[in-house]
């Protein structure tokens, strides 16, 4: 079922919002989860140790994470006329800085910091609060709709990414991907911003009791509760684990066998699942509660994990492509819940600000599993030790829907 705008609002302009934070959405994360295709020729052309590529990846994921609450706060005193524009074109500039890069230096600021702050620009922080002004009751399934743009972004940009590297080189697929960012951009700036982001106008009582709210939920307030924290935690333990997979995960496949390309358009599925998998946790949710869900979620997530080691054993494209789906399927569907909990506790006009934070949780996790999982792989030569680090963390991450009171109850 598609979700409903709030009562009375223009349903036209409610999905073309929801259109546009799906297409920023996709570019943004997308271009950052472009980065395993780009692992083994940096560390060809450089020769770089796995590591010192990885920190890369680290490096746009941390300050995407730290940049959040950050994106927040514009998008609540700017509106998303200047932070999407801002953010689209930072990002496209990135990548062409990168294109030009010969030193570790040069990519920490082209692809960590240019493309990290252009991505979370256009991300789940500001379209999460962009799209609390037009949804309401079905505000998780909206959510979910926008976040598995990440699903989309690595189905088509991952592959593409692949094909540019094989055919001009890793320089001319950053090129490539930056001049097209960059010429976005600007038909981006000219869309009609005032009517898009002033949301649907709510009846008097329902405005006088987010007044209140707003009044009482700040982002230092939100940030002395249990909740803000417990939030942070699912994003940061989750987000250490998914990405000590997601960076190692083409390299690991070439090593046991896959081809390059192979890898990445089959891996690039994931894109097919996970906006599946968001919508229906999101709907699982509603009838099961979020524990069942999230158990569902969790469960899938720690299926998939072990049948990569199992490739290396038996390198079967069966395998590979239960992987993907399991993986998929569970992929970011924590997000849209969590969102939609984070919206539900702290209402009011800083919940950009408020879900900005929580969402740093995620950044520093990312940073952290793809530089441990770097590291685990030089000291030990083999992939199997981030596998294990990866599985423990996601446990960590689920452990919040059981222990505190707000999340069991879906805030």
């Amino acid at each position: 079922m598609a979700p409903r705008a709030k009562s009375g609002g223009d349903p036209v302009a409610a999905f073309t919002v929801l259109a546009i934070c799906f297409l920023l959405g996709m570019l943004g994360r997308g271009s950052i989860e472009t980065f395993p295709v780009f692992v083994l020729p940096l560390s060809l052309e450089f020769g770089w140790e796995r590591a010192e590529v990885a920190s890369i990846y680290s490096s746009s994921l941390l300050v995407s994470g730290l940049a959040s609450p950050v994106a927040g706060y514009l998008f609540d005193r700017l509106g998303p006329r200047l932070l999407y524009c801002g953010g689209l074109a930072t990002l496209g500039a990135g990548m062409l800085v990168s294109s030009s890069a010969s030193s570790l230096a040069v990519f920490y600021l082209g692809s960590g910091l240019m493309v990290g702050v252009g991505a979370i620009s256009l991300g789940n922080v500001p379209n999460s609060a962009l799209l609390a002004r037009w949804f309401r009751d079905r505000l998780p399934m909206a959510l979910g709709v926008a976040f598995s743009s990440l699903g989309v972004g690595a189905l088509i940009m991952l592959p593409l990414a692949q094909y540019l590297i094989d055919h001009g080189g890793w320089s001319f697929a950053y090129r490539c991907i930056g001049i097209f960012m960059l010429v976005l951009a600007p038909i981006l700036l000219i869309l009609p911003w005032r009517r898009l982001g002033r949301g649907v106008e709510l009846p008097v009582s329902t405005v006088e009791t987010d007044v209140k709210v707003t009044v009482n939920w700040t982002l230092r307030r939100a940030m002395g509760t249990l909740p803000f924290w417990a939030l942070f935690s699912v994003f940061l333990f989750t987000s250490t684990g998914i990405s000590a997979v997601v960076v190692q995960i083409i390299a690991y496949l070439v090593s046991v066998g896959f081809g390059a390309q192979e890898a990445a358009t089959i891996y690039g599925f994931n894109g097919l699942f996970m906006p599946v998998g968001m919508l229906s946790f999101g709907w699982l949710a509603s009838q099961l509660g979020n524990r069942g869900a999230i158990a569902l979620s969790y469960s899938l997530t720690l299926t998939a994990i072990p049948l990569l080691w199992l490739l290396a054993l038996v390198p079967s494209h069966v395998l590979f492509g239960l992987f993907v789906m399991l993986f998929g399927l569970s992929l970011g569907s924590r997000g849209p819940v969590v969102g939609a909990i984070c919206a539900g506790l702290f209402r009011g006009r800083s919940i950009g600000a408020i879900f900005g934070a929580v969402s740093m949780g995620g950044g520093i996790g990312g940073a952290i599993g793809s530089t441990i999982s770097g590291l685990l792989h030089d000291w030990t030569d083999a992939y199997e030790a981030g596998f294990v680090f990866a599985f423990v963390m996601i446990i960590f991450g689920s452990m919040p829907f059981w222990l505190v009171p707000e999340l069991k109850r879906g805030g």
